[in-house]
């Protein structure tokens, strides 16, 4: 289509004396006298041309009454502006009789032209009169546009935007190309000098022009959002770019810029005179600044209120990702970030820091018994009797299923055994309401066994990682429990209970293809407790291997398995599948190991039920943290499932 507006054969071209005037001034040893001649053959062109010369708008000191004289006084590239600029007036004729606003076209080419040439007079940017023709000659293309493809182009100036400056934008978005590209492609046609034609082709897009020609691109674009702000109702935006862009290209000050519109203001009225042009009734410059400083202390007050809506939302999503959806209270995300905070803290002042786990005693039977309904409103009363119970001291999270985790800053052994026990009390004290679940008991006593560890700086115990703290804490949980369930255990205060085995005697099966990978993964559970570690390759191995450690056949009455999801012989949706039946039962865990979301997406859909899915990216960052959570998750599920 780019070809076809250029090779239409209705458009305009320039008169013959302008296109002579072009090739003269080619030549760098052209005689004044000569181009004197050419201009004067045509007696209409040199009468306007001295009506303008002798106008206010070049400001000559004494009157000029001949083509020769003007040459002298305003020098050839002046009268060349000139003479090329009525020639601009004569190719745009051709639309008065076409469905075209030809007054809105000339008012903004007007303001665009004199700013420009306003701006390189006043920043020697580059030679005023070719900056005033290049801003003469910058939207020819749309004139063209209209002529060669009117049925296309119509709608796309009809949708055009507000601001010029975006227009060829949206050109380019519905017809892949914009009226600069076409301009410029006919400057060069009309062999152009290279200024100009730099000026007409980049004056939307500066940074792209070669930089031979960045100054009267500049300036050319300047020009244009100078007429920007005075034609769009709300000028504020194209204002402050105006101040923005003279500034870092020109240095002009904001004072300066707008002087600049004041004399665009009374020079554009006047060069619409000298080129019959009626470009209404242009607004006061003082008008402009206060509506666009208007404008920009209401878009200063919205963006302020945006940024606020903003912090509220992000302060909103952020407690929802940290929310237990069920409870209300904490959840495990805010869990491991409380701990991790709270022990750099303490470690940093020296002070103590404890850690509850509260665990529902056999609370699987609730569920299976009078249903999910039940179960939640169990959940639901446990956490609001242990925040209202624990109150300021520390935080209360879900940790996950029926367990709850506390976090008491501050808090010594003994005082934080105190608010266990106070949370025993409170919920073994009073039966919690089912009335609204049918077939349920009106009331159901509920008790929990209670886990403390705590790290008292004095007492010298060594604290290596917040992790052991968490562990400890845990297995003071599990002696609870062993102990007959409903009471307060505190790690340390009497030795762990002998029948479940120490860490090392648990099985660790690292399934994986690469035995870079499986060397890696093996250091980082050696340093999370891990002992008894094997490896494999591919499920046939793996197999073999699980064989060895078949529960009535093994000390361990139960192990871990992590494991790829894409292997040599298969995926892991068989192994998952195996150990979740008989005789593995619940105490063998399976974590796996994703590439992408497709396998993510691959795992859930094979195996619904699967928990401990991982992408590895997530884990590459810090693989001794992550190998030391799951070693403590798969330790937490084994003794809940045996004292459970």
């Amino acid at each position: 289509m780019f070809y076809h507006v250029l090779g239409c054969q209705n458009l305009p071209t320039l008169p013959t004396i302008a296109m002579e005037l072009l090739e003269k001034t080619r030549d760098p040893d052209v005689s004044m006298k000569e181009i004197a001649r050419l201009v004067q053959s045509d007696v209409g062109l040199a009468s306007r041309i001295l009506r303008t010369v002798n106008s206010s708008f070049f400001g000559l000191s004494k009157p000029c009454n001949s083509i020769d004289r003007a040459l002298n006084y305003l020098g050839l590239k002046a009268v060349k502006s000139l003479v090329l600029g009525f020639s601009m007036v004569n190719f745009s004729r051709c639309m008065k009789d076409r469905d075209f606003d030809l007054g809105t076209y000339w008012r903004r080419t007007i303001l665009s032209a004199t700013a420009a040439r306003l701006l390189a007079v006043s920043t020697r940017a580059c030679d005023a009169d070719e900056a005033f023709t290049a801003g003469l000659f910058q939207d020819m293309g749309i004139l063209a546009l209209f002529i060669a493809i009117p049925e296309q182009y119509a709608p796309v100036l009809a949708g055009a935007p507000e601001c010029h400056t975006r227009f060829a934008a949206h050109e380019a978005a519905s017809l892949g190309f914009n009226h600069a590209q076409v301009g410029a492609a006919l400057a060069e046609k009309w062999k152009m000098p290279a200024n100009l034609v730099a000026g007409i082709r980049f004056h939307h897009d500066p940074d792209s022009a070669d930089p031979r020609f960045l100054p009267i691109v500049r300036t050319i674009a300047l020009g244009g959002i100078a007429a920007d702000t005075m034609i769009v109702p709300q000028p504020g935006k194209s204002l402050a770019e105006l101040k923005t862009r003279a500034a870092a290209w020109f240095h002009c000050e904001g004072d300066e810029v707008e002087s600049l519109l004041e004399r665009v203001n009374v020079a554009a009225r006047e060069l619409a005179d000298l080129l019959d042009q009626n470009i209404g009734q242009l607004p006061e410059p003082q008008e402009i600044l206060a509506r666009a400083n208007q404008q920009l202390i209401e878009s200063q007050i919205t963006t302020q209120r945006e940024a606020v809506e903003l912090e509220r939302r992000a302060a909103e999503l952020q407690t929802q990702t940290m929310t237990d959806a069920l409870t209300g209270i904490a959840n495990r995300k805010r869990f491991d970030a409380l701990v991790a905070e709270s022990f750099r803290n303490a470690a940093a002042g020296n002070n103590p820091l404890a850690i509850l786990f509260a665990d529902a005693d056999k609370f699987k039977p609730v569920n299976d018994t009078y249903g999910h309904q039940a179960g939640d409103l169990v959940l639901i009363d446990l956490a609001r009797r242990m925040k209202q119970t624990v109150g300021a001291a520390g935080e209360v999270c879900r940790y996950g299923g029926e367990e709850f985790a506390v976090v008491l800053p501050g808090c010594a052994a003994s005082q934080a055994a105190a608010i266990a026990e106070r949370i025993r009390q409170t919920i073994a004290s009073t039966p919690f309401d089912l009335s609204a679940v049918e077939g349920a008991p009106r009331a159901l006593k509920v008790t929990v066994s209670v886990g403390v560890a705590a790290w008292e700086p004095d007492a010298g115990q060594p604290l290596d990682s917040i992790e052991q703290l968490v562990q400890q804490a845990d297995q003071a949980v599990y002696d609870a429990k062993h102990a007959g369930r409903n009471r307060v255990r505190v790690y340390g205060d009497q030795p762990a209970s002998a029948s479940i085995p120490t860490q090392g005697a648990f099985p660790l099966l690292l399934l994986q293809r690469d035995p870079l990978t499986a060397n890696i993964l093996r250091q980082a559970f050696i340093a999370a407790g891990a002992r008894e570690i094997t490896t494999a390759q591919s499920l046939g191995d793996a197999r073999k291997r699980l064989s060895q450690w078949r529960p009535q056949e093994s000390a361990a009455p139960g192990g871990l398995v992590i494991t790829e999801w894409r292997l040599p012989d298969g995926d892991a949706s068989a192994l998952l599948q195996m150990l979740s039946t008989p005789p593995w039962g619940d105490a063998w865990r399976v974590v796996t190991l994703l590439d992408d979301d497709a396998q993510h997406e691959q795992a859930r859909r094979a195996c619904p039920q699967a928990t401990g899915l991982f992408r590895k990216q997530e884990i590459a960052s810090d693989l001794a943290a992550w190998a030391a959570a799951r070693w403590v998750e798969f330790l937490q599920g084994l003794r809940t499932s045996q004292a459970a």
